[in-house]
């Protein structure tokens, strides 16, 4: 939670949000294995990705945010953080408002418009310095709205995952009547379900088979990739040592032949078969 800082940022001591996770990453113990970032680089011209990297580092570093980029489910035991009311603290003298409201004076002496002059300078240091104590207990909110609302969604998938929970396959339910268990009915069930149980049985394996065929596809592709990128390369290396003869030759570079182009990468055919997202899921687990 953002906490004021008394030391206020002046005109060349910007700080942001992104800075300070910045910082916070840079004193964790785990940065110290991490290439460290160049501190003169200005935190506003990272890339939206690059952003969102350092939020998310800075958030796993800590140890009450941790939970919310990480992928365990909540549970009833995760704490849920107070809010922080600020308000500016009370060291900070108060702007002199009525400099604002006296009266112009058709003519001041050269003392009385030092005297003025200073005094609004006083008074224009002093609401400068209450506009950045504001600027971070604002700042400091939003972060706690953030932090709430990403607590809110990791709760509503929570809730979510319990409503959507699987039923067993393996339950008979009769409508609440008696039901005598050597019956053909009851029998009927049963191979019903151990029908439905082989199919969902046999879907799965079908769309794994699907899967680990696209995978090795993927493979064959980047490898005709990569031999295509060589292959290039070293068509390139031979043009440009035949244009180098060619024009310690005296030859005109309308003789010259022309570059060679690079193929296009190869794509990879389309599978029809569609996934499930719940399957996709596990498949990107278990690659972690």
């Amino acid at each position: 939670m953002a906490v004021f800082d008394p030391n206020l940022p002046t005109p060349l001591t910007p700080v942001n949000g992104s800075q300070r996770a910045l910082e916070t990453v840079e004193n964790s113990p785990s940065s110290s294995r991490r290439r460290r970032r160049d501190e003169n680089i200005d935190p506003s011209l990272y890339t939206p990705s690059k952003r969102i990297r350092s939020l998310y580092t800075a958030l796993g570093a800590t140890h009450t945010g941790s939970f919310l980029v990480s992928k365990d489910p909540i549970t009833s035991s995760t704490p849920i953080f107070s809010p922080v009311l600020e308000h500016p603290p009370s060291s900070i003298p108060q702007p002199d408002w009525n400099l604002a409201k006296s009266p112009v004076k058709s003519y001041q002496s050269r003392e009385s418009l030092i005297f003025e002059n200073m005094a609004l300078r006083d008074s224009l240091h002093s609401a400068q310095t209450h506009v950045n104590a504001r600027d971070l207990i604002i700042e400091g909110a939003h972060a706690q709205l953030v932090i709430q609302n990403i607590h809110l969604q990791k709760s509503n998938a929570a809730l979510n995952k319990q409503e959507q929970r699987k039923k067993n396959d393996r339950a008979l339910l009769f409508n609440g009547k008696g039901q005598v268990l050597t019956s053909d009915e009851f029998r009927a069930k049963i191979r019903e379900q151990n029908a439905a149980r082989e199919a969902a049985t046999a879907e799965k394996m079908k769309k794994a088979d699907a899967r680990l065929a696209r995978k090795n596809a993927m493979a064959v592709v980047e490898e005709e990739w990569a031999r295509i990128k060589q292959d290039h390369e070293q068509a390139v290396k031979a043009w440009e040592i035949e244009c180098q003869k060619l024009k310690d030759q005296n030859i005109p570079k309308r003789s010259w032949p022309p570059k060679p182009r690079r193929a296009r990468k190869p794509k990879l055919p389309e599978v029809e078969e569609e996934e499930d997202e719940e399957e996709l899921e596990d498949d990107v687990q278990d690659d972690d």
